[in-house]
């Protein structure tokens, strides 16, 4: 969804008087609010920003069909749009034509209801906030750094985006702690990352794979312990391997049928920063050795679950397979 599309309608003076704004991405909406009210004159008595469950009729008609205060714009938005009182809707869409042309009402929810759209679809326009693809996040990410006078390298993003799982709101709100935290640093780093409390598990268990495949016990049982340390269960761990495994296997199969490494890699949508780590890995782990691992995964897990002690299991299954 390319928000600047909305903010020239509002340039050029032709936007709607009424929007529907769908979606579940806030985070995206909460940036178009903020950048319309910099188009405001004397925000404070032309710029509000409300609950439908929340609203007071009275208020609201006064608010949406008065003129604006020394300014060409005023902008009423509504969240949780959907919930508002029947009557208020049913007055809304009576008098329409009421609302000056200097106006906008924002009606947004993740999803309009049927009633509010019946009543006022014709006078009102859609604008679809939709999940954004990783292309559109990073373009979002380098401007928004690019306005505070830093950047992040692209190792230290695909984990952000990893350990966000692709969530626009939770990446975003991540990334502000980052550029908090860097302060007078200008790259966000995956130290960074790791300092600041993100999750990190999705590096940490790549890391544990890498120091497998290197036959590095110490650090693999350093990385383990770690991961312990920060709450993660030792059948976590086994299935953060599981998966890991599989993906190796997945790989592997893609590519002895003729597959292109790198375009199997991405059907196997393997985290950009461990690309081509993981593509070693595939020529390290033998089909045989994955056979072997997946029967030690399956074993270590029935034995936890019949009461062995997790953490001495765990170490005892990371020797096992790095021999």
């Amino acid at each position: 969804m390319k928000t600047d599309n909305i903010l020239k309608e509002f340039e050029n003076k032709n936007f709607s008087k009424i929007y529907f704004w769908e979606g579940e991405e806030e985070a995206f909406k909460n940036e178009v609010l903020q950048s319309l009210k910099k188009k405001i004159t004397y925000p404070d008595f032309n710029w509000s920003v409300r609950y439908g469950e929340e609203i007071e009729s009275k208020e609201l008609f006064s608010s949406i069909f008065s003129l604006p205060f020394l300014s060409q714009l005023k902008i009423i938005a509504i969240r949780n749009a959907s919930d508002l009182p029947l009557e208020i809707i049913t007055h809304l869409s009576k008098n329409t034509d009421k609302i000056p042309s200097t106006n906008c009402l924002i009606l947004s929810d993740s999803k309009i209801s049927a009633s509010l759209r019946q009543l006022i679809s014709k006078s009102a326009k859609t604008i679809s906030f939709s999940k954004p693809t990783r292309l559109q996040i990073k373009a979002w990410a380098l401007k928004k750094l690019k306005e505070e006078g830093k950047f992040i390298d692209a190792d230290a993003f695909s984990l952000l985006l990893e350990n966000s799982g692709a969530n626009f709101s939770l990446f975003a709100r991540e990334l502000d702690k980052l550029i908090v935290y860097l302060n007078n640093k200008k790259t966000i780093e995956i130290e960074d990352i790791k300092k600041v409390g993100t999750n990190v598990k999705t590096h940490d268990i790549f890391e544990l794979i890498d120091n497998i495949s290197k036959k590095n016990a110490r650090c693999s049982l350093g990385i383990f312990r770690e991961l312990l340390f920060a709450g993660t269960s030792a059948q976590q761990i086994i299935g953060m391997l599981r998966w890991q495994f599989t993906k190796l296997w997945e790989v592997k199969s893609m590519i002895s049928k003729g597959s292109n490494n790198y375009k199997a890699l991405e059907q196997a949508k393997i985290p950009y920063f461990k690309r081509n780590e993981f593509l070693k890995h595939t020529k390290t782990f033998s089909w045989k050795d994955l056979q072997a691992d997946f029967n030690l995964l399956l074993d270590a897990d029935t034995q936890i679950k019949r009461g062995a002690e997790p953490s001495l299991t765990m170490e005892l299954l990371l020797l096992k397979i790095i021999k």
